[in-house]
C-alpha cells in the first residue's frame, strides 16, 4: 500500500520523552503501511542517538532517522520535509503523546477536506497534577494557535523560515504564510494529542519570556496578522488579541505609576491609594495567569515566593525582548508571495544528510503489555 502521511519529529536532548512519543506512534489503530515517521536529531548531546539506534532495531514503524548539527527546530523540520515521501506532512514535537486514532483521524481529514491547506489538532495538557507555575506545557483547545506539536500540512506549502532559531513562533510564521496564500487551516478536536508539563525550573517563566524576542520577527513579516491573530482570547463576543501582553503591559505601567506617585510628595494620598489599588489588581491578574493550570494543593511555600518574584520580572522581560526583536529585525521584509518564490528558488532541495538510517519495513509487532495508553493515562516520562 502507498504511504499517505509522513510524520516529522524534530528532537533535541529529549530522549526519554521522544521514546514515549514513538511508542504512541507504534500503537496507532491505522495500518503502519499508511504512514512513515521521520525523526530529525538536531545535534543532541544526550543519549538520543543511542536510544534511536536501539529503537529502530525493534520497531514496526517505517522509520527514518536524520542527523544534523544543532540549528533549531525550523531547520530540522525543513530537513525532514525534504526527505518526506508523501504529499501530506504531520508535525509532532518529541515530547508529545498522541491519541491511538491520531493517524486514522488525520487520514480521514485528508480524504474529506482535499482542498484544505492543513489541519490543526486539539492539544491537551497531560498529567495535570504535575503542572506548577514553573513547568512548561502547551494546550490548544479552540484552534487558531497553529502549534507544530499537533499539525498536519500540505507538503507543497511547507517551508519553515530559518531565522527562527528556537521553538517559538516558527509555526505561527508558517501558518500565516499558508493563510496569506489563500489556503484554509482547519481545526479538528478529534485530532487529539497530549503535551507534558516539562520538569519544573524556577527560572522557567523568565526563560519562556526571553523567547518573545522572535515576536519582533513575526511582527515584521506579518504586521497585520500579528496585530489581530496572535494570542487571541474572547470575552463574550469581544475579540482580544495579545491578551497576555496587554495584561503584562498594564501591570508594568501600573507598577511605574504607583512607585512615582509614592515618591512624589505633591501627589495626594487618595490618588496614591487609587494607583495602589490599580497596581494590586494588575498584580493579581498576572499571578492568576501563572496559576491557571495548576493544582493548588501541589504548591509549596517556596513556590508562592517564586511566583511573586516572577510576577514582577516576567512582564518587563517580555516587553523588552519584543522591542529588542523589533530592532534586531528592522530590515526584515514583510511577507509577500513574490518574496516567498524568490526564497524557495534559493533553498537547495533534498540536501543529503550526514547520516541516514533507511526506512525499515518490519512485520507488525505485538503491542507491549505496558501500553502508554491506559484507562488512567500516565503519558509522560520525565526528561
Amino acid at each position: 500500500m502507498e504511504i499517505k502521511l509522513s510524520v516529522i519529529i524534530p528532537t533535541y536532548n529529549c530522549s526519554s520523552l521522544l521514546l514515549r512519543c514513538l511508542q504512541s506512534l507504534e500503537q496507532q489503530t491505522a495500518s503502519k503501511s499508511d504512514y512513515e515517521v521521520i525523526v530529525v536529531d538536531d545535534g543532541s548531546s544526550d543519549d538520543t542517538g543511542e536510544i534511536l539506534e536501539k529503537f529502530v532495531k525493534k520497531t514496526s514503524l517505517s522509520l527514518k532517522i536524520l542527523y544534523e548539527p544543532h540549528q533549531g527546530p525550523a531547520a530540522a523540520r525543513n530537513k525532514g520535509i525534504a526527505n518526506a515521501q508523501t504529499e501530506w506532512i504531520g508535525f509532532l514535537d518529541s515530547d508529545m503523546v498522541i491519541n491511538p486514532e491520531w493517524i486514522s483521524k488525520g487520514l480521514a481529514l485528508l480524504r474529506y477536506n482535499p482542498n484544505a491547506g492543513g489541519f490543526e489538532g486539539r492539544t491537551e495538557i497531560g498529567e495535570r497534577e504535575k503542572v506548577t507555575p514553573f513547568t512548561h506545557q502547551l494546550s490548544n483547545v479552540k484552534g487558531g494557535r497553529y502549534q507544530t506539536c499537533n499539525l498536519i500540512l500540505r507538503k507543497s506549502l511547507c517551508q519553515f523560515y530559518p531565522a527562527y532559531k528556537i521553538p517559538f513562533r516558527e509555526d505561527t510564521d508558517l501558518a500565516f504564510s499558508i493563510l496569506e496564500r489563500g489556503h484554509e487551516i482547519v481545526f479538528d478536536p478529534t485530532l487529539l494529542a497530549y503535551h507534558p508539563p516539562i520538569h519544573p525550573r524556577y527560572d522557567r517563566p523568565i526563560r519562556d519570556a526571553l523567547r518573545y524576542y522572535y515576536d519582533g520577527l513575526l511582527e515584521r513579516r506579518f504586521p497585520h496578522r500579528y496585530k489581530s491573530e496572535v494570542d487571541v482570547h474572547y470575552i463574550g463576543k469581544i475579540k482580544l488579541p495579545h491578551l497576555r501582553r496587554k495584561i503584562y503591559s498594564a501591570f508594568a505601567w501600573s507598577q511605574m505609576i504607583f512607585l512615582l506617585s509614592m515618591l512624589l510628595s505633591a501627589v495626594p494620598t487618595s490618588i496614591v491609594m487609587v494607583f495602589g489599588a490599580v497596581h494590586l489588581f494588575a498584580f493579581s491578574t498576572v499571578i492568576l495567569i501563572h496559576l491557571r493550570h495548576i493544582q493548588y494543593t501541589q504548591l509549596k511555600w517556596i513556590d508562592f515566593l517564586g511566583i511573586i518574584g516572577v510576577a514582577y520580572i516576567v512582564p518587563w522581560v517580555l516587553i523588552i525582548q519584543r522591542w529588542r526583536g523589533l530592532i534586531a529585525f528592522k530590515n526584515e521584509s514583510e511577507f509577500s508571495i513574490e518574496n516567498l518564490q524568490i526564497y524557495q528558488l534559493a533553498v537547495p532541495k533534498n540536501k543529503s544528510s550526514r547520516k541516514i538510517i533507511p526506512l525499515h519495513s518490519h512485520t507488525q509487532m505485538k503491542q507491549e503489555a505496558n501500553s502508554v495508553f491506559t484507562d488512567k493515562p500516565s503519558y509522560y516520562g520525565r526528561k
